[in-house]
């Protein structure tokens, strides 16, 4: 049996893709280990969202190579997604690259390595997010994180998640309710919503963020709900009344705070302005 560590860097997105990946990996045959020093084969989960992100993951890549000479070192994630020309170009020593348009090209790409011993270099489109039932959960005991969209259709002018993550698309909401449920049945207690903006949920599926709010509500047991990342341009004032309904859903808002000048919300690309 192969053996294969994975190495998460960036967002609770990204932990929820490598939840992934081990699992998929697992189902495979492959062993899933929690130290480098125990695998054949190390997964880099890059980020590639900001200067300090890109240079945490060449540096860990580095790291590993020179640490591990007779291991398998494959990059993925976003800064492949957003770099996999120049990375597989400026880092011939690494192994393996796949992007995260489809989490099933870090399986093809461990294969394709461990079976036919040749470099691999896979990035494709964004497709839309269909999540396995994870079988790992890298954070802390009783908690996880729910993927609820991919995407962003915001385009503000400084961000590179769209052009890496693809426009917004958002899972089904019964789906979603269905993985929650899985989660509460394994002990989960805390179940974080996330996403690369909540707020924007459903609107390309026709529901919305109160909606599911609502549903998840309908779900009998003792556990908390908790929220992640909403643009401030569109806060959906409506989940205010899920909130009162159902003490569950913790009034809780990682919200980014806005800037004061209208001059720089229009070079942001804001659709609002400082009043709101």
């Amino acid at each position: 049996m192969q053996y294969v560590f994975i190495d998460t860097l960036g967002c609770a997105k990204n932990q929820v893709d490598s939840e992934e990946i081990a699992t998929r990996l697992s189902q495979k045959g492959y062993g899933i280990v929690l130290e480098p020093t125990q695998a054949d084969i190390i997964i880099v989960n890059t980020c590639g969202f900001i200067e300090s992100a890109k240079a945490e993951a060449i540096n860990t890549l580095l790291y590993y190579r020179n640490t591990f000479p007779d291991k398998k070192i494959i990059a993925a994630g976003c800064l492949v997604q957003r770099y996999s020309d120049e990375l597989s170009h400026e880092m011939p020593e690494l192994d393996g690259f796949a992007g995260n348009g489809r989490l099933d090209d870090v399986i093809s790409v461990v294969e394709t390595v461990v079976q036919n011993g040749t470099k691999a270099v896979l990035r494709n489109q964004p497709a839309p997010y269909l999540p396995h039932e994870r079988t790992f959960l890298f954070g802390f005991p009783g908690q996880a994180y729910i993927k609820i969209s991919e995407g962003c259709d915001n385009r503000c002018t400084y961000c590179a998640i769209p052009l890496i993550r693809g426009g917004l698309s958002s899972r089904p909401l019964e789906d979603i309710a269905k993985e929650c449920k899985a989660l509460l049945a394994k002990g989960v207690y805390e179940l974080t919503l996330i996403g690369q903006d909540l707020g924007s949920y459903g609107k390309d599926n026709k529901k919305s963020l109160s909606e599911l709010l609502n549903r998840l509500s309908e779900i009998p047991g003792d556990f908390i709900i908790r929220l992640l990342y909403i643009h401030p341009d569109h806060f959906p004032m409506d989940i205010l009344d899920s909130m009162e309904r159902d003490e569950r859903i913790i009034p809780y808002f990682d919200i980014p705070f806005q800037h004061a000048s209208e001059r720089i919300l229009h070079a942001m690309n804001r659709k609002g302005n400082k009043e709101l």
